[in-house]
Order: C-alpha cells, then sequence, then structure tokens
C-alpha cells in the first residue's frame, strides 16, 4: 500500500512537472523573442549611431536623384524660356525694323518738306535782295566796309583829253557808271561803298591827288547823317573837306552836289534799315548849308536833289531801288544836269 502511494505521488509529480514544463517553456520564448527583438532593435540603433554614413549616403542618393530630375526640370524649363525669348527678340526684332523703316520713311518724308520750306524761303530772300539792292553784291550803308577807291577800269577813258573829270563820293557815285554815261569824257570814279566825308577828308591823296583831276564832282554827306552825326555836324564835315581840296589843289574846280533826298514811306519797296534814322529834313537843312557856302565862295553848287523828288518832296521811287539808292533812270537825270558842268 506504501509504494502504491509513492508511485501515484511520484506520477503525480510527474504530471504536475510536465504541466509546469509545457507552461513555462512557451514563455521563455516569448521572453527569448521579445528580448531578441529588443535586443535587434538596439543593435540596429547601434549600428545606426556607428555608421551614420549609411543614411547619409541614402539621403545624399535621394537628393542627388531629387537634383537630377530637378535638372531636368529646369533644363527643360530653361529651353522653353530661351525658346520663348528667342520667339520674343525675334518679334521686338521684327517690330523694331518696322519702326524703323517707319522712322526712316517719316524721317525722309519730314526732310524733304524741310528742304522744300528752306528753297521756298531761299528765293523768297533771294527775290527781296533784288528788290531791295540796286545791285548784286552790292551791301547796305551801315555793312559796306571801306573798299579800294582805285577807279574802275570803265571809267578810264581817254588820257590824252586835257580835261579830267573825278567824281568823289559815297556808294551813289561807286555804282554810278560814269564811263558808259560820259563816253566822251576822261573821267576817273573813286566812290567808296559806306563812306562819310570826315573819312574822305583822311583819304584825298588816294582819292583825288593822284590822279591830277581838273574837275572835281563832290557827293557825300549822307553816310554822315546816317552814322547820327547832327546836319551842322555833316555840314562842317564837307566844309573842311573842301577847304582842304580848295587849298591843297586851288588849280581844281569844285563842283559840289546837292545831297539826294530819300524815301521812308510805308511803300513795300522801302528799305527802312538801309536810310536808319536820317530824314529828309535833316538832308535839306545841310543842303541849304551847302548851297549857301558854296555861293559865298564862288563854287558850283548842282541841285540834283530836286530832279528826283516826287508829290512828297521824298525820292521818287521811280528812281530808287529801295528809298535810297538810284536806277539807271535817276542817273540819267543826274548826268543830263552834270553835263552842264563839262567841257569837251
Amino acid at each position: 500500500m506504501g509504494k502504491k502511494r509513492k508511485k501515484n505521488n511520484y506520477n503525480q509529480n510527474n504530471c504536475n512537472y510536465n504541466q509546469k514544463k509545457e507552461i513555462s517553456s512557451p514563455k521563455k520564448d516569448i521572453s527569448l523573442k521579445q528580448n531578441f527583438t529588443s535586443n535587434d532593435v538596439e543593435i540596429q540603433k547601434n549600428l545606426q549611431q556607428k555608421n551614420p554614413n549609411k543614411n547619409l549616403d541614402k539621403q545624399f542618393k535621394n537628393s542627388e536623384k531629387s537634383a537630377i530630375e530637378l535638372s531636368k526640370n529646369t533644363t527643360l524649363d530653361n529651353k522653353l524660356i530661351l525658346e520663348e525669348n528667342k520667339k520674343n527678340d525675334i518679334e521686338k526684332i521684327f517690330d523694331v525694323n518696322k519702326n524703323k523703316t517707319i522712322a526712316k520713311k517719316t524721317n525722309g518724308s519730314i526732310g524733304l518738306i524741310i528742304f522744300l520750306i528752306l528753297v521756298i524761303i531761299c528765293l523768297i530772300a533771294i527775290l527781296l535782295i533784288n528788290m531791295n539792292n540796286p545791285k548784286q553784291g552790292d551791301c547796305q550803308i551801315d555793312e559796306c566796309p571801306i573798299e579800294n577807291n582805285n577807279p574802275k577800269d570803265d571809267d578810264k577813258n581817254n588820257n590824252s583829253k586835257e580835261e579830267t573829270y573825278l567824281f568823289l563820293g559815297d556808294s551813289i557815285f561807286y555804282q554810278y557808271n560814269t564811263g558808259d554815261y560820259f563816253r566822251d569824257y576822261n573821267t576817273i570814279n573813286t566812290g567808296v561803298n559806306g563812306i562819310t566825308a570826315l573819312k574822305t577828308l583822311e583819304r584825298l591823296e588816294e582819292s583825288v591827288y593822284q590822279y591830277n583831276p581838273t574837275t572835281i564832282f563832290i557827293l557825300l554827306g549822307t553816310n554822315d547823317l546816317y552814322y547820327d552825326y547832327t546836319p551842322e555836324e555833316t555840314f562842317e564835315h564837307l566844309k573842311q573837306l573842301i577847304d582842304k581840296i580848295h587849298l591843297d589843289k586851288p588849280e581844281i574846280t569844285i563842283n559840289v552836289l546837292s545831297i539826294l533826298p530819300i524815301n521812308k514811306s510805308d511803300n513795300p519797296k522801302v528799305s527802312k534799315e538801309a536810310n536808319g534814322n536820317k530824314t529828309n529834313e535833316q538832308i535839306n537843312q545841310v543842303n541849304d548849308n551847302l548851297y549857301k557856302y558854296c555861293k559865298d565862295n564862288k563854287l558850283n553848287y548842282i541841285n540834283v536833289h530836286d530832279l528826283l523828288l516826287d508829290s512828297n518832296n521824298e525820292l521818287n521811287l521811280a528812281y530808287s531801288y529801295e528809298g535810297l539808292h538810284i536806277t539807271e533812270l535817276g542817273y540819267h537825270h543826274i548826268t543830263m544836269e552834270l553835263l552842264k558842268y563839262m567841257q569837251k
């Protein structure tokens, strides 16, 4: 009985042991697995800490891939942008060329119009100059320099004749073609554009004495008035000039011409610049003094002033270009008067 109980106890214990074994073994497996997994995670963490370059390599590879993709996309975009820019540039070039051609056409037409306007203005100016100036190349009194007063070739006639007639004066005599008007006479013309009686007084040797004239015709004074000398001063200049010639060359016959009238009307033919501030009243005052002086000194006073007057007591525009200088018709009337004082 006792042995049976022991066996039973033994068997029972074995059963309990086996049960315990069966129960305990899976738990161990689970715990081992857990330990393994936790260890594995830790190992991986350690590996990652030990080899961080692997992660960097991955990141680098990923960034490299993304950069390549980005560069591809960028190159594509850049190509598209370049193509678009080329198109825009071509369009701009065409637009610029169009604008240039349009501008050239416009500038050409504008230039042509300006050229035509300038040509018209020049033609009008030439016409006005021809109307206002007595001869081509002559200048206004205030602009005329004192020129060489040597006689013109056509004014030198036969020197073998005894009488020599010298014309001493300003532009009125300078423009007087005495060689044609006095063909049968020996004439010398020393007229100078713009000269005054005062300036002529300083030039008597070169203007008069070197030619040894027998008779002198003097027509001066209008430029003295133009340069704002008073009528009294102008007369005094003429008086000094005449006295000097008479003193130096008493054998010379002196003929004094009256100062010619001017025209200051509103006629479009009249040039206001040619006469300046001088007036017919001033001219008449000088002429009155000249007349008295010549009468007192037994000199010939030739009144050509009255020959050229119009109904308004101004210079007749039929005898003048612009209210001062004389036309051929005016010189004809003067010539007919001077011939009375010349001998063949």
